[in-house]
């Protein structure tokens, strides 16, 4: 039984993703608005009862993607931040690691449907409202890092913790904007590795 418990949701989360990456394909080909359930129906191969088994509305592709973008910084921190592989780094180079592996996720999602996103939550306040909530993964990571930090004695304690997270976002989220403006002109990678290594070493200077 829990091996088919395992597979059925193998198969489940398999659906999901297609239906997911199917719907990003569309909203970068056409826009948001044009695209139907249907069309995402049609499209995936699916049914819309498998639509909506996995997705409340259109607007719920939407909300995924930063909810999984929480879930794979969770994992990253989990697994690489505390892991051994940065056992000897201090808090400033495991967050510095911690805000370039974020970014290189972003860009991981492609540039054509971040700019779709980005649209979108201009329009929705509830999805961008989500976004900004203090409790996401991404904020509440950010905080334990800080802290850290402070304990140890390699982050002043007179360092605003509220204003370094708001700091640190504004510029991740501007490399990303600057991406998809310049037509990928911009390397997301390296410059946002250059202001987030600029930013944290004037934290201890």
């Amino acid at each position: 039984m829990y091996k088919k418990g395992n597979k059925r949701k193998n198969q489940a989360e398999q659906t999901r993703r297609h239906i997911y990456e199917t719907a990003a394909k569309l909203f970068t080909e056409k826009s948001f608005e044009e695209v139907t359930v249907n069309d995402i129906v049609a499209a995936s191969g699916t049914s819309v009862g498998a639509f909506y088994h996995h997705f409340k509305n259109k607007q719920g592709i939407m909300v995924v993607t930063y909810r999984t973008l929480d879930e794979q910084y969770r994992e990253y921190y989990r697994d690489i931040i505390c892991g051994p592989e940065c056992a000897g780094k201090c808090s400033i180079e495991k967050i510095e690691l911690f805000m370039c592996n974020t970014v290189e996720l972003i860009a991981d999602i492609g540039r054509d449907f971040l700019s779709v996103f980005y649209q979108y939550i201009l329009r929705d306040s509830s999805v961008s409202d989500s976004m900004l909530d203090s409790g996401r993964e991404f904020f509440s990571i950010l905080r334990e890092m800080i802290a850290e930090g402070k304990k140890l004695g390699e982050i002043p304690e007179e360092v605003d913790t509220e204003q370094t997270i708001r700091d640190l976002t504004i510029i991740a989220r501007g490399c990303e904007v600057e991406w998809c403006i310049s037509r990928g002109k911009v390397e997301i990678d390296s410059q946002s590795m250059s202001l987030i290594k600029k930013y944290l070493r004037g934290l201890t200077a």
